[in-house]
């Protein structure tokens, strides 16, 4: 007579507690914990948020998927400041210098002033940007 085994599922409580642990143990995610959501439904884990660097989503999509009873690691709404730093000075003119705090992204310098507003809401559309916060000098 042959046996069946049935494989028992990792509940999703036991999955988000070893990746809330991970989180605490690699300092600069947790210095973005603050930033960072994760959900666990049947192994399929969503992380969105944001955290400093493309170094620390590369460490969440590589070790979030090495954990027992993960069977996948959705990223899509997961930015990095520094990425979305980037995707923004592409579009600021010379004159102007930009920054990004966990998705919030910091103008100042010297813009001229008609086209402030065209390149606010340009940097408004960027994927992973929350708001833009404007500090143009005259």
């Amino acid at each position: 007579m042959s046996e069946s085994q049935t494989v028992q599922a990792r509940p999703d409580i036991d999955i988000d507690s070893d990746l809330h642990e991970l989180v605490k143990a690699y300092p600069p995610l947790q210095a973005d914990r603050h930033h960072l959501h994760i959900s666990v439904s049947n192994g399929q884990v969503q992380v969105s948020g944001h955290v400093k660097s493309p170094m620390t989503r590369r460490f969440v999509e590589t070790r979030f998927g090495s954990v027992a009873g993960v069977k996948n690691v959705q990223l899509d709404g997961l930015y990095d400041d520094e990425t979305l730093r980037l995707a923004a000075g592409k579009l600021v003119p010379p004159g102007a210098l930009v920054t990004s705090d966990y998705g919030t992204l910091v103008l100042a310098g010297v813009v001229e002033a008609g086209a402030r507003e065209a390149l606010i809401k340009q940097l408004e559309g960027i994927a992973g940007v929350k708001r833009v916060v404007a500090g143009f000098r005259d």
